[in-house]
């Protein structure tokens, strides 16, 4: 299967982000990381792949279906 569509976010961030095991962003705030969680979810659903990576001054997500 060959991929379908691919697209890429990215976002100025002041300070670092952590990624967790999953490659997930970590957030030390209660009741945030609910969007990201969601796009987990979807790729997992659908078969599709995501990444998040942090890198000088931008957090970035790319996604393939």
């Amino acid at each position: 299967c060959r991929p379908g569509l691919m697209f890429e976010v990215a976002n100025p961030c002041a300070a670092p982000v952590r990624l967790d095991d999953r490659g997930l962003p970590v957030s030390g705030r209660a009741g945030h990381g609910l969007g990201t969680q969601s796009i987990a979810a979807f790729c997992a659903k659908y078969g599709a792949l995501y990444r998040y990576e942090m890198a000088e001054g931008w957090i970035t997500l790319r996604v393939v279906l």
